[in-house]
């Protein structure tokens, strides 16, 4: 029995389902229909009528129809709603299945052949353009993730390249090369400090606006904000990279989880504001410099004060910067009396006094061969000294204000120093007999330069502002 003959035989008695049919059909209609206007569609298939059968002809052209013109506003749908198209596509199914029913139902043999060709080439079509549709818009979307990666690398890549080579070693000549990368804008209020993360990857900054956040330094995106319910004063990683630690003004050190993002607890026992800390080279130990005349050495995994050290004075002197040195045997501390001390982290005990500064020493920072140290202060000047036999070896002077912060690059052959004078000044870091002049003045800020800090690399020089803002100056560096 052929398909004819078949359909032929099932025309009396799907009459009366077709009558049925023919009164629920309008009922129906698919959930985007309902919320969706269907677009004009343009390029739409005349639409022939189908000859009458031998019974109840009418009904049954007038049903059909219907339901070819329903296909076809579900067709131009599923083809502008790629989001939707399974959902249009399973409603374009049942329709079709139903114009079948219908047509078997009550045509001639002819027509009814006719009319299934039809509706199969239609739906054939349909069917066709939604899925080209749908795998069209795919291929458009992988090629646009395609596109933004490759960008994006080569962006990163053209900066790191411009960064990190055809530089010679900075000298007078070439300081002209320092070019401010990035200015980083999203604290609402100063910005006290900057530090880098051990694999360059982040920077930190912290401010008075209470916060903390982290950057991408190339990119200049925020990657995370910590905020508090005081002054950020500094800012450190540890050497592992997993914490960045933040004194504050209320007295304590906060600390957070750079995997989880959660804060760790919280580092209590001064009694006035935290103006500095350091974590040891091996992380396990963290120091902090306050107000109240104390530096703290505290065990990070446990959280508690290992030994405090205070100079045998009767009068408080407040301590506004640390550093250790990178084997961890020193401990160097900046003072508002004008000097730098040494002291042994594990012993507590002072082992050198170091003055020559005329006001307030506000930073101290190790070279990383641990010979030198270099000290920054209110008097203007950066001094450099033999940590061993304590002389002085080398007198900076150049900035027109209090000098805030000062910074040896990873290679120890730049010293970095930021002023109130709005300025940032590279120096010569070997010590001469004779007077040295900066090799290079950056300007740029608009208030005082609180802090810098090089990146690992040394391509990099972060610095933070009065301004609000965070600057990053590409350094040259040796070939």
């Amino acid at each position: 029995m052929n398909q004819r003959s078949a359909l032929t035989s099932l025309s009396a008695i799907a009459i009366l389902a077709i009558v049925l049919l023919a009164g629920t059909l309008p009922a129906m209609s698919s959930p985007l229909a309902q919320n969706t206007k269907a677009p004009k569609a343009t390029n739409t298939p005349k639409k022939t009528a189908v000859p009458a059968g031998p019974t109840g002809t009418p009904n049954q052209e007038a049903t059909i129809q219907a339901l070819v013109d329903k296909r076809f506003t579900q067709t131009a749908q599923a083809q502008s709603g790629a989001t939707q198209t399974a959902m249009l596509q399973a409603t374009i199914d049942a329709r079709f299945g139903d114009a079948l029913t219908a047509t078997a139902s009550g045509l001639g043999a002819d027509q009814q052949q006719q009319t299934l060709d039809a509706a199969v080439n239609q739906r054939l079509t349909a069917t066709s353009g939604a899925k080209l549709f749908q795998t069209a818009t795919a291929q458009f979307q992988a090629t646009i993730d395609s596109r933004i990666s490759d960008l994006t690398t080569a962006t990163a890549q053209a900066v790191r390249t411009n960064l990190t080579t055809g530089f010679e070693q900075l000298t007078v000549d070439n300081a002209a090369s320092i070019v401010q990368l990035q200015q980083l804008q999203g604290h609402t209020k100063d910005v006290w400090a900057v530090a880098f993360s051990p694999d360059g990857s982040q920077l930190a900054s912290a401010s008075t606006d209470n916060s903390v956040i982290l950057w991408n330094p190339v990119t200049g995106e925020q990657l995370a904000t910590f905020t508090g319910v005081t002054d950020r004063l500094d800012i450190a990683y540890s050497p592992d990279g997993t914490k960045v630690a933040a004194a504050s003004a209320d007295t304590s050190v906060r600390m957070w989880d750079l995997k989880t993002g959660q804060e760790l607890p919280i580092l209590k026992g001064h009694t006035k504001t935290v103006n500095g800390i350091a974590f040891s080279p091996d992380g396990s130990k963290l120091a902090s410099a306050s107000d109240d005349g104390t530096v703290r050495v505290w065990d990070v995994k446990k959280g508690v004060s290992l030994v405090t050290l205070k100079p045998a004075l009767r009068y408080v002197v407040p301590y506004t910067s640390v550093a250790f040195s990178p084997d961890g045997a020193r401990l160097a501390l900046g003072s508002n009396d004008g000097s730098v001390q040494i002291w042994s982290p594990d012993a507590g005990v002072q082992l050198n006094v170091l003055r020559a500064h005329s006001k307030d020493v506000t930073s101290v920072v190790f070279s990383p061969d641990g010979k030198h140290l270099a000290s920054g202060s209110a008097d203007s000047t950066v001094i450099l000294w033999d940590v061993d036999s304590g002389k002085l070896l080398q007198t900076y002077r150049g900035h027109a204000n209090w000098v805030y912060s000062v910074a040896f690059n990873p290679a120890g052959t730049l010293l970095a120093s930021s002023a109130a004078d709005n300025t940032i000044r590279i120096w010569n870091a070997e010590p001469s007999d004779q007077p040295q002049k900066s090799l290079a003045i950056l300007k740029g800020h608009t208030g005082w330069v609180l802090k810098v800090a090089f990146s690992p690399d040394g391509a990099r020089l972060a610095s933070c502002s009065k301004d609000m803002t965070v600057r990053i100056w590409g350094i040259p560096t040796a070939t």
